[in-house]
């Protein structure tokens, strides 16, 4: 159903000028208007593409890309933007094959230079496209450059060969000399068949390497033994945010020199030379990196650092590779990782690890900060992006409580217990499972994992959090009672296991337990500073004895003194209702 004309021209127009003005946010919103006016829209389509081409999102550009494509089929642009996000993401036969529908299409136009151009992309991603080759060919023949021409055709006889079509490669060197009788370069090309050698191998007739360096970055990798593919999932945390800073350096290669982070701002006054040369150095960076030729990578890197690069990517790399045998730099370079969150969690636990070698209690006490600090950001993977304010929050505080030990042995077991649930390969799911375990009392501010981690310190009340949580779906609320009390052993402190017991107390109908337990759970949460925690269990309370005056009273103090008043004018009129009072 077609939409409104003219809210369709005005979405447009305003999002030209956004485009304009380079407001690639406001000009994608405008231009998400007007297609909900005209969904079928290839100019709306195709803008909206370039906006989200122009801030990285490629998946989303790809796919309004495609449906450009698909609704105007004889226009070349949508398969040439694709071809060119295909080769971003390292898709190199996706981006050769959408190289040469680009290609054909700007050839029905009669737009020789433009189909030469998406040809010479499809060769030099796949040297051996031997459609590619005899296109050119035929191209460069009919515009009478015929030394290219000889050229291409002879790089499609390479390929015949290869493919052992002798008789047609001969055929392909055959039709060069009938072009050029006198070309050097094609009799000794009839002279190498004639000797049964080898043709020489086409070359890339552009420069691709960041395409090339992509596709080697994004190549999945497979397990050494079982040769099984690698996944995100299967990756230890420092080495996940390798692979992800490596993704974004190889990214780099694709942008001019001057969208790179530059130590006081000095990309504006580069010279031509200097950006050529950061060029080439961040392209040998990545190789080496992907190569795992680490003597390399560690020199390449240093001079990216040393010309006054200041990415967080390459500082992340060089914290790996010093962090055993120069730990002083590999600080230094961590240390400006951890002023974002993108690679801090890999960063905070090669610094927890170095400071935890060096021992003492100082030491220990700044590896357990670092820990505890992977831990935070870890903890933000088990939840939604509207909760990261609230936990971040929560970590504030547990950092403040872990400043007050003065033993080496409780800052050893800190450190220990953390690196041992994060540093591992299912890190992300595992802790997605411990966060199922924990008790949902107030779903805007959930209990941080450091509740269950650093209070427990044993795994073995994982699996028996999990065993009662089996008990009571099955309704065997006694033996999850038991199982409770059992956890109790190794966890007398954790007071998430506590609210546990009351809402088991709860199930079996022993309403005054519960509440008993409750309010005792509560108060203990609130002398911790923790009010969110201690009042929400406070409104489960007043579920369970919704006429307890007492406690509704104290719900009220402690919603005002959270300023949350909204909440506390609704405690206030249920107050009055129990009393029997109209609101009116």
């Amino acid at each position: 159903m077609e939409g409104d004309r003219k809210k369709f021209q005005k979405a447009m127009s305003q999002a030209n000028s956004a485009a304009w003005d380079m407001d690639w946010t406001r000009a994608a919103e405008f231009y998400q208007m007007a297609l909900n006016e005209f969904a079928d829209s290839p100019v709306a389509l195709t803008s909206l593409g370039l906006t989200l081409y122009e801030q990285r999102k490629y998946d989303k550009a790809l796919i309004n890309y495609a449906k450009a494509a698909l609704l105007n089929p004889d226009d070349p642009m949508p398969y040439e933007r694709i071809a060119d996000i295909y080769g971003r993401q390292g898709r190199l036969q996706e981006a050769v094959k959408s190289s040469i529908q680009a290609a054909e299409l700007n050839l029905k136009m009669h737009d020789a230079e433009k189909a030469i151009s998406c040809y010479q992309m499809a060769t030099s991603l796949d040297p051996e496209n031997l459609h590619a080759h005899k296109r050119l060919g035929l191209i460069f023949e009919r515009m009478r450059k015929f030394d290219k021409a000889i050229l291409e055709y002879l790089d499609a006889a390479s390929v015949l060969q290869r493919t052992g079509k002798i008789a047609l490669a001969a055929k392909n060197i055959e039709h060069c000399l009938a072009i050029d009788p006198m070309n050097e370069i094609a009799i000794n090309a009839k002279k190498t068949m004639i000797n049964r050698e080898m043709l020489s191998s086409p070359k890339p007739s552009k420069n691709v390497s960041a395409n090339v360096r992509m596709a080697e970055v994004m190549t999945p990798k497979k397990d050494p033994i079982t040769q099984n593919v690698i996944t995100a999932e299967d990756y230890h945390p420092v080495e996940y945010f390798k692979q992800k800073s490596l993704i974004y350096l190889a990214s780099l290669l694709f942008e001019s020199p001057n969208a790179l982070t530059m130590k006081n701002d000095r990309s504006s006054s580069m010279s031509e030379e200097k950006k050529n040369e950061i060029s080439i150095m961040l392209n040998k960076s990545v190789n080496a990196l992907t190569h795992n030729q680490q003597k390399e990578a560690l020199t390449e890197l240093k001079l990216l650092v040393k010309v006054g690069v200041f990415e967080n990517a390459i500082f992340y790399n060089l914290g790996i590779m010093l962090a055993e045998q120069q730990p002083k730099q590999a600080i230094t370079y961590l240390s400006h990782c951890v002023r974002k969150e993108d690679y801090a969690l890999g960063a905070y636990l090669i610094l927890g690890k170095i400071f935890f070698t060096r021992g003492g209690l100082n030491n220990l006490r700044r590896a357990a900060t670092f820990y505890i600090r992977a831990l935070g950001i870890a903890d933000l993977f088990t939840v939604d992006s509207s909760k990261h304010s609230a936990l971040r929050d929560y970590y504030v505080a547990v950092l403040d409580e872990q400043q007050q030990i003065q033993t080496e042995e409780e800052l050893i077991n800190i450190c220990d217990t953390i690196d041992s649930q994060i540093n591992r390969k299912d890190w992300i799911n595992y802790l997605a499972r411990i966060r199922m375990q924990l008790p949902d009392t107030d779903p805007k501010h959930p209990a941080p994992l450091s509740d269950l981690l650093l209070k427990t310190r044993n795994g073995q009340v994982l699996e028996i959090i999990a065993n009662m949580q089996t008990l009571v779906s099955e309704e065997k609320f006694n033996s999850a009672m038991e199982e409770a009390f059992y956890a109790l052993k190794f966890a007398p402190n954790y007071l998430p296991l506590h609210i546990e017991i009351a809402q088991l107390l709860s199930m079996k109908g022993d309403r005054h337990l519960a509440v008993k337990k409750y309010l005792l759970v509560s108060q203990l949460y609130l002398l911790r500073g923790d009010m969110n925690q201690g009042t929400s269990i406070l409104e489960e309370v007043l579920r369970l004895s919704p006429m307890d005056h007492a406690v509704r009273m104290r719900l009220i103090e402690l919603l005002i003194d959270q300023e949350r008043i909204p909440e506390a004018l609704e405690q206030y009129m249920k107050l009055a209702a129990n009393y029997g009072i109209s609101a009116n």
